[in-house]
């Protein structure tokens, strides 16, 4: 017998499954101020004034179609963005990310109460993002929000509020990249929760990992203190190689041009940067898997072989998901592919 949900739990929308797990945080002492979301929480009526009777501030992403109120009635989102003055678009920063500090230009306005009212003292805004460079159609791309918060709020609170989703989001994607969040084949529920506990669990060790071996890097070892400067040639010479670093585990294979252990954000950005070279469409390191199983098979490598080699427990995982018979098309992009992951 299939193990069920439990408490035989019936279909729910995303939207209502999010009200109950914030209730069960909030409910449990969780300290929170704020929540963020995307569109498919953000156009949910319901799910805002939830957030705002348990006086909590939200800045959810909405459409551009969405239907603001306003003074002379309800308008769409984008139509107000146009009919922002100037003035009112002022440059900051939504946080850290990747590449330095995300900037964009904002602007925000005031939303009046609508029938069922704001809490006292509170106050609703639309926020609108606009990007500094256009996209491939010559236009700014922009992104909207509609926002709930105590009226005494910044508008950088908000702003900081909008950004901080992309940690959540880098963070699932690096889950997914070096855990397999979302690599589960199941059908049953207590299998699907095993795996994704498991990749979580996963992802949060290696975080911490990761965390904990930085500080101790950066930290000089006692034997390596040295009296006077080093010789050419030394280990210690800055010009000696990675291996010079003072901090260097030396269980490491592979590091940076430093000798520091290599970022995966790093990796992943610059195999990207390499994918685009080559006119190679965006894919995810972990399906690389596909790519070498599809060589294998071009190069008539024997399947088991290939099995072993990318470390599967059956022959058919390896021939009839992972390979593909690759076209003359493929094989001039993976060979180009090569040259720059070579170069």
């Amino acid at each position: 017998m299939r193990r069920p949900c439990p408490m035989m739990s019936s279909f729910a929308a995303k939207t209502e499954l999010a009200r109950k797990m914030l209730a069960r945080a909030l409910d449990g002492g969780v300290p929170a101020r704020w929540v963020t979301a995307d569109e498919a929480y953000g156009r949910d009526h319901k799910f805002r004034a939830w957030l705002e009777q348990r006086r909590i501030g939200y800045v959810v992403a909405v459409a551009c179609n969405q239907a603001v109120p306003g003074s002379a009635g309800a308008s769409r989102a984008d139509v107000l963005a146009e009919h922002a003055p100037k003035q009112a678009w002022k440059r900051r920063s939504c946080g850290a990310g990747a590449k330095g500090p995300r900037m964009f230009d904002w602007a925000v306005a005031s939303l009046p109460g609508d029938e069922d009212g704001t809490p006292p003292g509170w106050s609703r805004r639309l926020l609108v993002r606009r990007s500094l460079t256009c996209n491939g159609k010559g236009e700014h791309e922009l992104a909207y929000y509609l926002c709930a918060a105590p009226a005494g709020a910044a508008d950088d609170d908000l702003i900081r509020v909008a950004g901080s989703r992309w940690a959540i989001e880098e963070c699932f994607q690096t889950a997914k990249n070096e855990t397999g969040l979302d690599q589960y084949q199941v059908r049953r529920y207590d299998a699907w929760y095993r795996h994704v506990t498991l990749a979580m669990l996963a992802h949060a060790y290696l975080c911490v990992t990761a965390a904990t071996a930085q500080k101790h890097w950066q930290r000089p070892h006692p034997s390596h203190a040295r009296r006077g400067p080093p010789s050419p040639g030394t280990p210690d010479h800055p010009r000696s190689g990675p291996r010079s670093h003072p901090g260097l585990d030396p269980e490491l294979v592979f590091t940076s041009a430093f000798g520091t252990p290599y970022e995966p954000r790093n990796f992943n950005r610059q195999f990207a940067n390499r994918c685009r070279k080559v006119g190679v469409r965006d894919i995810r390191v972990h399906d690389t898997r596909r790519t070498c199983a599809s060589l294998l098979v071009a190069l008539d490598v024997h399947p088991r072989v290939a099995m072993q080699i990318l470390r599967h427990s059956q022959i058919a995982m390896t021939m009839e998901i992972y390979s593909e018979v690759p076209t003359a098309k493929t094989r001039s992009a993976l060979k180009r592919l090569g040259r720059q992951l070579d170069g």
